[in-house]
């Protein structure tokens, strides 16, 4: 079933990013504006997220909405901005951030 193995792709997905960010579900959760029992179903592919709630995971991953769901193998990353000293970064991040509709 087509759907089934989208909400999966997803799911592995978001899983990946929050371990190689090393973040628990209840720290994306609180990054993003959720809870980490929602966090547990999308990565379980139980639910997935409303368009609100996958701009702000792409937003805090720093990557397209298309790689998120698996529609795109090249993770279109923000920040390309490598000259930034890591306090610039997070100054952008948080700035960024500000303009996520939740």
């Amino acid at each position: 079933n087509k759907k089934i193995s989208e909400a999966n792709m997803f799911a592995n997905i978001l899983k990946t990013l929050r371990i190689e960010n090393k973040l628990s579900q209840e720290e994306l959760a609180k990054k993003i504006g959720s809870n980490q029992r929602q966090i547990s179903k999308w990565e379980n592919g139980i639910i997935e997220p409303n368009i609100n709630q996958l701009k702000a995971i792409a937003d805090e991953f720093q990557i397209s909405t298309d790689y998120l769901i698996g529609r795109s193998d090249d993770s279109g990353i923000i920040n390309t901005n490598a000259n930034l000293a890591p306090m610039e970064n997070d100054v952008l991040t948080l700035f960024r951030k500000l303009f996520i509709i939740r």
